[in-house]
């Protein structure tokens, strides 16, 4: 609701600069109107948007303006409703006197009313298409599709992070399905927090694993650091209402892919591809339950502050030769430590 309320205030602002009809303040926004209260009907009772609270002599004609379709005028005040539906009404209250300067007119307020009668039904899809779009995809990537559209493509310097529940196949044969996912919900939607507080991208969950990107769709110096403070907060995560439940490893690797969308004209996906796209989820499964992985290119970058065990080289299936794997134990602060590349 709060996104609604945040779209009327600014459109009221618009429309009343756009009516020029001569009522108090007009041609100028905000706070110059005072005598104007603009309100949400919910739970039957007003919630003013924009504006101050009507005084107590007003009350009567509002619950009569918000019980019925049509504007009350008692000679001093109009009241007009903004009528949506059975759930969201609006209401437009104010003085009302066309011949004295500094009131509003009964016609300019109806004009008024059934211009923001509209934008409150704008407000409410936008939210609920900007709801639905944050529930399905990750938020960088609904906030480039609710304001510049999708995501440039193109070749990036990115980090991928892979993440599965190690074992969690054997949990699944002796658990009953409807069990698996509530408890795979439990451990995934603070996994997707860990990755979103990090600055990363969730581009794809698989069953039990998770896809995320950093530095991509927006742009990261610094993100190789974030992929790997992600890494260890998902290993390390407890999950203290689910202690049966197998925990992540995970596999960090940083280099050059495509990003962008794939798919036809009735569905589309956001994603990269690249060898080290390939190797990211190749060292995933290389991890035992709580390990990182991480590539040669990322611990390049974080190799004055990383502190790692060195694994025996990966092979790649369709590589020539293996790729050097390190597991990854902890990271010193990067604020005491000089160069860390962009952090």
């Amino acid at each position: 609701m709060s996104e609604v309320i945040s779209h009327l205030r600014a459109r009221l602002d618009e429309a009343v600069v756009a009516l020029g009809e001569g009522g108090p303040g007009a041609g100028v926004p905000g706070e110059d109107l005072p005598d104007l209260t603009l309100g949400l009907v919910i739970g039957g009772r007003l919630h003013v948007v924009w504006g101050t609270d009507p005084p107590a002599a007003s009350r009567q004609l509002i619950e009569a303006a918000a019980a019925g379709p049509s504007c009350v005028d008692d000679g001093t005040t109009v009241v007009v409703p903004l009528v949506v539906d059975d759930v969201l009404r609006g209401l437009l209250v104010a003085p009302v006197d066309g011949g004295r300067e500094g009131v509003w007119s009964a016609p300019t307020l109806r004009l008024l009313a059934h211009h923001l009668a509209g934008e409150l039904v704008h407000a409410r899809t936008h939210a609920r298409v900007e709801g639905l779009l944050r529930t399905y995809t990750s938020a960088g990537i609904a906030d480039s599709l609710m304001t510049t559209g999708p995501p440039a493509g193109g070749r990036r310097d990115v980090t991928l992070l892979f993440a599965d529940l190690r074992g969690f196949t054997s949990f699944t044969e002796r658990t009953a399905s409807e069990v698996v996912v509530s408890h795979l919900n439990a451990v995934l939607a603070p996994a997707i927090g860990i990755i979103e507080a990090h600055g990363g991208t969730v581009a794809n969950l698989m069953g039990d694993g998770i896809m995320a990107t950093f530095g991509a769709p927006r742009p990261q110096q610094d993100h190789p650091l974030r992929a790997a403070q992600a890494g260890l907060a998902l290993a390390r995560a407890a999950h203290a209402d689910h202690p049966d439940l197998p925990r992540f490893g995970v596999g960090v690797n940083t280099g050059s892919v495509f990003v962008g969308d794939i798919g036809g004209r009735h569905r589309k996906v956001f994603t990269m591809i690249g060898d080290a796209v390939n190797l990211a989820a190749r060292l995933e499964s290389t991890t035992r339950p709580g390990q990182v992985v991480i590539g040669e290119e990322t611990y390049r970058t974080l190799r004055s502050i990383a502190e790692v065990e060195v694994l025996d080289p990966v092979v790649l299936k369709g590589k020539a030769d293996p790729v050097q794997a390190y597991r990854l134990l902890a990271l010193a602060d990067p604020d005491r430590v000089a160069g860390v590349a962009g952090a």
